[in-house]
């Protein structure tokens, strides 16, 4: 009875006081320590990639692009272990967020050379300027060389339609009116990469996990050279889906439907994640077994559902209108013609599929894994891993920027597994090694197997090992 009466009073004894004094003090030691590791692998990373800015054209030292991106990794790995296992505090979260600035201001001046994308995006903003719907042109059509600057030798199949969706076709537009630079469209695309680190902040306080976490995000290699140094724009896909996610969570299913389809219209594969507002959507009304009472909840969830349609059908009636079915004419050819960087699909190819019976298949894969996940999850936040890394493993095109659309969510979910894709998948940009010194341009299986066979194994480890602590193979973790 003394011993918990002096246990309890023990915060207001002098040994108590001393003891809480060393209790605080060691804390605050080892936030220091975490502190001044992160700020290490911080200066470390910095030396990396102002290596890439010295470098210049990454495309033309793809081997050593590549080794020291790998090594970037490593180090992002160790950081984001340090941040899970230790606490860091708020000096920690300052280094994180001042790294993730910093990085991707070192990159910001280089010109794309790992891709040719945003030569095309400033060409179809140029053309749209002129009054030219960007879907029935190309930057080959004859007529049109004044559109023509010293990016144009640089973009990759000119004559290629375009594939993208009509809200990305009006930032580019938009863009080339207030940033016509290729700096200047990195930059606005870096800024939407910046702002899904806010919106990932707010996510992780109403998920009530630590802030730190955003480093899986923030200073993932992957994400700052596809943003930073490629300047593509799927930041901007990224961070309307996850506001989107921050709706869902927070009940707001008009505002979550509309952010939805605005990524949608910028990317289309963030229309994987319309089940789970659905789903959230219809589990809001409570179950009433009355026909009035189900018609109701029939009526709530197609509400959003026309809305979700019928801001897909304004954002593209302004180009279908003088366009026709050249709206879908460059992404029908993408689809059926090109393939690049695959995994599942290339190994469903492999068993005797053509090309459109592989693409049959990984698209009734996709639908059955969304069903069982809806099934067994409520949490849209691993709904949207599970999703976006199963479309970029079965889709016939997996290069490395296709990744960062499921980083965000290593935040909620660092799965090991998934963290080494992030850092193996900048291996998808081997083939530039072959094309520098030949001009062809193809993936090689060796490369293949060293970019995803690790992932796949430790994968199956884990899964083995779920199975066999669990007992359950298919028991999603909690």
């Amino acid at each position: 009875m003394g011993s918990e009466g002096e246990l309890f009073l023990s915060p207001f004894t002098s040994r108590g006081l001393i003891s809480t004094v060393q209790m605080r003090t060691r804390s605050s030691l080892v936030q220091f320590v975490n502190s001044a590791a992160l700020l290490g692998a911080a200066v470390v990373l910095a030396l990396i990639y102002r290596s890439f800015r010295t470098m210049g054209d990454l495309g033309a030292h793809a081997v050593e692009f590549i080794g020291l991106s790998l090594v970037a990794g490593v180090i992002f790995v160790c950081a984001v272990y340090l941040v899970e296992r230790y606490p860091c505090g708020r000096w920690g979260l300052g280094i994180i967020l001042g790294g993730a600035l910093g990085f991707r201001l070192l990159l910001l001046p280089l010109w794309p050379s790992l891709s040719q994308d945003l030569y095309r995006y400033r060409w179809q903003g140029r053309a749209q300027q002129e009054g030219l719907n960007s879907y029935t042109v190309t930057p080959a059509t004859p007529g049109l060389e004044h559109l023509r600057d010293e990016t144009y030798q640089r973009m990759g199949t000119p004559h290629l339609h375009s594939v993208y969706p009509p809200l990305a076709e009006g930032i580019f537009a938009w863009n080339f009116r207030l940033a016509p630079s290729v700096v200047g469209f990195k930059t606005l695309f870096v800024l939407l990469d910046l702002a899904s680190v806010v919106v990932l902040l707010l996510l992780l306080k109403t998920q009530k996990l630590p802030r730190t976490r955003v480093i899986a995000y923030a200073w993932n290699p992957l994400v700052i050279t596809s943003f930073a140094a490629s300047g593509h724009y799927d930041s901007a896909a990224i961070v309307t889906l996850l506001l989107a996610l921050l709706f869902i969570i927070g009940r707001r299913p008009l505002l979550s439907t509309a952010f939805l389809a605005l990524s949608v219209l910028t990317k289309f594969f963030a229309v994987l994640l319309l089940p789970a507002l659905l789903k959230t959507a219809l589990e809001s009304k409570p179950r009433i077994p009355t026909i009035a009472a189900r018609f109701y909840r029939f009526w709530h969830v197609a509400k959003y559902v026309a809305l979700f349609a019928l801001l897909l059908g304004f954002a593209y009636l302004p180009y279908a209108a003088g366009g026709g079915g050249a709206v879908f004419e460059g992404l029908d050819h993408f689809i059926h013609h090109y393939e690049n960087n695959d995994s599942l699909f290339r190994f469903i190819r492999y068993c005797g599929n053509s090309h459109m019976q592989a693409q049959l298949v990984a698209g009734v894969l996709l639908v059955l894994l969304m069903i069982v996940a809806l099934k067994r999850w409520d949490d849209p936040l691993k709904m949207a891993l599970l999703m976006t890394a199963a479309v970029v493993l079965l889709s016939p095109n997996s290069f490395p920027w296709y990744f960062t659309w499921s980083i965000p969510f290593l935040c909620f979910y660092p799965n090991s597994a998934w963290l080494l894709m992030s850092v193996t998948a900048t291996l998808g940009y081997a083939p530039l090694v072959e094309y520098g010194a030949l001009g062809v341009y193809r993936d090689r299986n060796l490369f293949l197997w060293l970019e995803y066979g690790p992932v796949f194994a430790l994968a199956a480890g884990q899964f083995l090992s779920r199975g066999i602590k669990s007992g359950g193979w298919l028991k999603p973790a909690r």
